[in-house]
C-alpha cells in the first residue's frame, strides 16, 4: 500500500570565507547531499541564534512546545539540536530501541563535556547527532509503512501570490510523480512512477505525460491508485477532464 507524507525542508548553504571552509571549521565528510543538508541546518540555526532571539521571545507564549524555540542558553546549533533530540527521545519513550538510547546517552555526554570554543569537534558531534536523530525519529510507531509518494516540479513562473502555483498558466514544465521505496531504511530506492506510463482515456489518450507539471498527489481510498494534478504548461485546452494512466 502506498502512503504519502508531506515534508518541508529549507535549503541553505554554509558560506565560510567566500565559499571556502577552513580546516578548523569543516564538517566531517559524509554523502554529499547529506553533508550539504547538515551545513544548511547549521547555518540556519546559527542565524536564528545570532539574529532572532527577540523574535523567539515574542512568540514564546504562542508556542506549543518550548523546545521548538531558540533559547537564551543556546550557544551554537549543537546546543539546539541536542536539546530537541532529548525531547524527541523522551516523547518516543519505549519505542526507541535500546541500542539507540545507549548511543544517544554516550554522545550526549561527550557533547556536554566539549567546550563551546572547540568548533571543529562540535561540528563533528553535530553531524553525528543529526545522523543518530534520523534513526531515532524513525522509531516513531506512526511510521508503519515503507513507501512515500511525492511530486518533483519546477517553481511557478514569476514571483506571485502563494496560490499561483496551482494555476496551470503559471506552471513550468518538468518533473513527475515519484515513489521512495524502503524510505526509512539505509538503502531507499527512488522510482519514477510515470516513467513508462501512457494515458488510457480522455483528450490525452495514448500520450506519455512528459513535458508538463505535476502537483498534489493523493491516494485513492483503497491505496491502489494515485490521483494528481497535471498541466500541459502553456497549451490552450478545453475544460480539464479526469485522465487514467496505465503503467
Amino acid at each position: 500500500m502506498l502512503t504519502k507524507l508531506l515534508f518541508a525542508f529549507s535549503l541553505l548553504f554554509l558560506i565560510v570565507s567566500e565559499n571556502q571552509e577552513t580546516a578548523e571549521t569543516s564538517f566531517p565528510k559524509v554523502q554529499p547531499q547529506v553533508n550539504n543538508d547538515f551545513k544548511e541546518q547549521y547555518k540556519e540555526l546559527t542565524s536564528q541564534i545570532e539574529e532572532k532571539q527577540e523574535w523567539f521571545k515574542r512568540i514564546e507564549s504562542q508556542t506549543f512546545n518550548k523546545q521548538a524555540l531558540v533559547l537564551p542558553g543556546d550557544k551554537d546549533p549543537l546546543d539546539v539540536v541536542l536539546r530537541r533530540c532529548e525531547t524527541l527521545v523522551a516523547d518516543l519513550g519505549k519505542n526507541v530501541e535500546t541500542h539507540l538510547r545507549v548511543d544517544f546517552g554516550k554522545l550526549s555526554e561527550q557533547i556536554k563535556n566539549t567546550e563551546p570554543g572547540n568548533a571543529r569537534k562540535r561540528k563533528q558531534f553535530f553531524t553525528e547527532l543529526l545522523t543518530l536523530r534520523r534513526k531515532i525519529s524513525f522509531s516513531n510507531p506512526l511510521l508503519n509503512f515503507d513507501n512515500i509518494v511525492f511530486t518533483v516540479s519546477n517553481s511557478s513562473a514569476g514571483d506571485f501570490h502563494m496560490c499561483d502555483q496551482y494555476y496551470g498558466i503559471f506552471a513550468r514544465p518538468g518533473g513527475s510523480i515519484f515513489m521512495l521505496d524502503n524510505a526509512f531504511s539505509d538503502q531507499p530506492e527512488l522510482k519514477d512512477v510515470l516513467a513508462n506510463s501512457t494515458v488510457v482515456n480522455g483528450r490525452l489518450k495514448g500520450r506519455n505525460l512528459s513535458g508538463g507539471m505535476f502537483l498534489l498527489p493523493e491516494l485513492s481510498y483503497d491505496g491502489k491508485k494515485i490521483l494528481f494534478s497535471y498541466s500541459e504548461c502553456g497549451r490552450d485546452t478545453d475544460q480539464p477532464t479526469p485522465l487514467e494512466v496505465e503503467s
